[in-house]
Order: C-alpha cells, then structure tokens, then sequence
C-alpha cells in the first residue's frame, strides 16, 4: 500500500529515527539533495577528532540549528534527517522553527528495534534499545508543542511522494477584483447599506453575489460595541464558508472566539454587547451559533497573501519580515498592529506608526486603528474610518484602488479620547 504525506511548505520538516530504520533511504527518495541536511554529515564537518564523538555531535547539532536558521529566515526548503540521540534535542529545532514563524513537522519513522538489528547487525541490543527509548521520549516531547505536527511513520518504504501543505495565509492564487471592507463592528444597517452601494445583490446559494465576479475581503472585527454584531457575523460566515468572500482575523473576533469557547476573558470593548446578543437567542439556537461562530473564527487566517503576493489583507498591520509566515509574532502583529508597550493619554495601549516603517513590495490593506481621513504611506492603508463611533463603513475597490463609503447612522460607541468624523 503506497502512502502519500502532506507537509508544511514552506517549514521544517525533522526526519527522526533509531539507526537502522532506513532514514537515509527514506529522505533520498523523497527530497532534493540540496533541501537535506543530515546531523552525522555536519557532526563530521564540525569536528575531525574521532575519539570525542559525543562533542562532534554537540558541535554539529549546533551547527545544524545555525543552517536551519538561515534557511527558514529565507523561507528555503528544510528538512532535516537526524538519529534519536540524547545529543540531538528536537525541541531545539521546533524553537527554531517558532523564531521564524513556521510550522515543524516531526516524521518518526517507527521502525521498531528487531527490524533495526536486522538490518544493522553491529548494532547491540542495548543501543537499539537505548535509542527506542530516546526516540520514544522525543516524540511525547514535541506532541504538546503549539506550532509542531508530530507524525508516526511505521512503514517508511511505504512512502511513495508528499504534497506541499501551504500556511493558512497563503492564498496568492486567488486573484480580484476584490471589495475589502473595514471594521464592521455590529454596524449591520450600514453594511448592506455599503454592499448594495458595491454592487452585491441577493444570491439564493451564498446570500450575496456580484454581478461582475468581486469578492468581498472582512479585515475582521465584525462584532462588539454596535447594535447587531450577529447579523454581521452571520453574513460574512456564510459568504466566506460558500467561498464568495475571505475574511481575517480580528482582535475582537479573536477575544470572542475565546469567549464562545468558554476561556475567561474581559466583558469589555463592545463584547458584552454581542454577548448579550446571543444570550437573548433561545437556548438551542444560542449553543449551535456560539459553536459554529467560535469554529468559524478561530480558522480566520491571520492575514491572506494575494494576487501573486501583491496584495496583503490584514486587520492590525504587519512587517514585511512576518508576510506570509504564522505564529505568536505574526498573530500579535496582525491582530494588533506594533503597540510601543506604553499608554497613550487615554489610558489605551500606544500603537507605533508600522506602516512608516514598511518597505515591503506588496500592497497592505489594513483596518484597526480608526482614522477619518485615509492615507496611503508606503503601500500601505487603513481603511478603518470608525463607522461604530459616527465614522463612516469604507471599502477598497481592488485593484482599482478606489474607496467607496457610507456614513454611519448614528454613534452607537464612544472611545475613550474621542472620534472627529469627518463632517
């Protein structure tokens, strides 16, 4: 039976057997030479002292982490073959892989030890069963690892092919023309308002649909501080599942996922609104909407990666370092903007101007930070103009590169610091 694998492209990829088990087979057949970087070669390469061989082994784990490095730095294929020894610490490899902000796939390659011995007769049964064990520990260690896929492999020779996985961000086959909207906050009336302004007319299937083939683009926090965040979120749940819009994630989307999901949280920012929202449904139809809501969001991507790599779509903001990549820094990022770690004069975490700082090719559209008058500053935009807070609801015509707004109805939310609208 011939078996295909799927794996993280781009990521690292750690091939971790017992001596014996036929790795070296395994990553020939599978990988480009020059994408492979085994542990007994750079153990060889960082020490020629053959009567030290747990040092060589240390100086060339070391040297293989400085590689892996490099290589993910620059988004390169890297897949490492390396034998279950106490020397050889896989936590060390996902921690590479997390300061880099790609995912770690762990292949074991569960050979078990008789099958070893077999092929490798020199080898005694106290180090198969030395190694077992090793390799049995560094499994279970990397099994809670956030960020890290661990995989059992119990017939190598079976593994025919593999196909790349792309990160959830990587979306740069889907091509406009788009309709990215900003902030929506519950502020419902003024987004079919700005729909029907697009262009979208009803559609029995998806709920929505363009005459001309737009799709819309939510840059998140569709809920909290207006009158109706579950028509919203309604709305944009069933575009995007029907594949009539994308959307990412905000920090709002993100704290009531949290919320639906029954972390503990603060009822503060507009969510007690949409929480009691949902407490006015009837029972049945409450438990069904938070689980489907809470699923829902928790998969919105951190940004989208589109047109080729052109075009960014991001709630917060992000540095042209963290396009196209995922984890802690780039979530923080993307949800957040780059806050400075101090408080501005109203209390509320001061955010660093990021976008006079980027230099990326790519074109970002970004929402959060809610400002009247739109500005581009280095292929960047905001096009959060505080419709929740007597602003207006804008979209970006993409490519076109044209804004399109309504004014919001009423004030529903006051910031602390206040909101000037323009007039």
């Amino acid at each position: 039976m011939s078996r295909r694998l799927e794996l993280p492209s781009p990521g690292l990829v750690v091939v971790w057997s017992c001596e014996g088990s036929g790795a070296l087979e395994f990553t020939e057949r599978l990988f480009e030479p020059a994408h492979v970087l085994r542990a007994r070669d750079l153990r060889r390469i960082a020490s020629a002292d053959p009567k030290a061989p747990r040092a060589a082994a240390t100086e060339g784990f070391e040297l293989l982490e400085r590689i892996c490095r490099v290589r993910l730095r620059g988004a390169l294929p890297a897949v490492v073959e390396l034998e279950a020894w106490p020397e050889h610490d896989l936590s060390a490899l996902a921690s590479v892989a997390r300061s880099q902000s790609l995912p770690c796939h762990l292949l074991g390659l569960d050979v078990p030890p008789r099958t070893c011995r077999a092929r490798l007769p020199e080898l005694s049964v106290e180090e198969a069963s030395a190694q077992r064990s090793c390799f049995d520990r560094g499994l279970a260690a990397l099994k809670q690892r956030k960020g890290v896929a661990v995989e059992r492999v119990p017939r190598p020779e079976e593994v025919e092919s593999w196909t790349p996985r792309r990160l959830a961000c990587d979306r740069r086959d889907e091509r406009g023309p788009f309709d990215l909207i900003g902030d929506v906050h519950g502020c419902f009336a003024e987004l079919e308002e700005l729909l029907e302004r697009l262009g979208y007319r009803p559609d029995a299937r998806s709920g929505l649909k363009h005459p001309l083939g737009r799709r819309l683009i939510f840059l998140g926090d569709l809920s909290d501080r207006g009158p109706q965040s579950l028509d919203a979120l309604r709305l944009a749940m069933r575009l995007i599942q029907s594949g009539e819009a994308l959307g990412v994630r905000g920090n709002h989307d993100d704290k009531l996922a949290r919320a639906l999901a029954g972390r503990k949280v603060s009822i503060s920012h507009g969510l007690d609104r949409t929480l009691s929202e949902l407490n006015a449904l009837p029972e049945a139809e409450r438990s069904a909407f938070a689980n489907e809501a809470a699923t829902f969001l928790q998969r919105l991507p951190s940004h989208l990666v589109l047109e080729g790599g052109d075009l960014i779509a991001v709630h917060g903001g992000i540095s042209e370092a963290l396009i196209g990549r995922e984890g802690g820094k780039v979530d923080a990022f993307a949800l957040y903007g780059a806050p400075t770690g101090k408080s501005d004069a109203d209390g509320l975490p001061e955010r660093g101007d990021w976008a006079a700082d980027y230099r990326g090719a790519a074109w970002v559209v970004c929402g959060h930070t809610p400002r009247a008058a739109l500005r581009w500053r280095n292929r960047t935009i905001c096009i959060d103009q505080g419709c929740v807070f007597g602003g207006r609801l804008t979209a970006l015509r993409w490519p076109e590169r044209e804004t399109v707004s309504v004014p919001a109805r009423r004030t529903h939310s006051s910031p602390r610091g206040g909101f000037r609208p323009l007039l």
